[in-house]
């Protein structure tokens, strides 16, 4: 089947940061906060096989949770120049990232 890849690069900080805003519910650019969050997405399934998905069963993150696990990992980890992301627990970060993608299809 002939599917693009994941990304296997990690999403920039300024995408993550996009994210992070829009699940505290704060003002965003809908469309690009969807497509933020699409490429970070992205990313987490491209984990698959190092973080199997719903490994803690129905353990999915509120939207204030998820912002505050994605901004440790990435938006931090890039302004202290660290090497390398820390553990991120893609099975319950992604429900949550899958509900703002939907919650920002219905905005205009």
């Amino acid at each position: 089947m002939a599917l693009y890849p994941y990304p296997a690069e990690a999403p920039a900080a300024e995408a993550v940061a996009i994210v992070v805003a829009a699940l505290r519910g704060q003002p965003v650019d809908y469309k690009e906060a969807a497509h933020a969050a699409w490429q970070v997405a992205g990313y987490g399934l491209s984990k698959w096989d190092v973080h199997p998905m719903l490994a803690r069963g129905d353990g999915s993150l509120t939207a204030g949770e998820a912002a505050v696990v994605l901004e440790a990992a990435f938006v931090r980890t890039a302004t202290e120049k660290v090497a390398g992301l820390p553990p991120i627990p893609w099975d319950v970060v992604l429900p949550a990232l899958l509900n703002l993608i939907l919650s920002l299809l219905t905005r205009k």
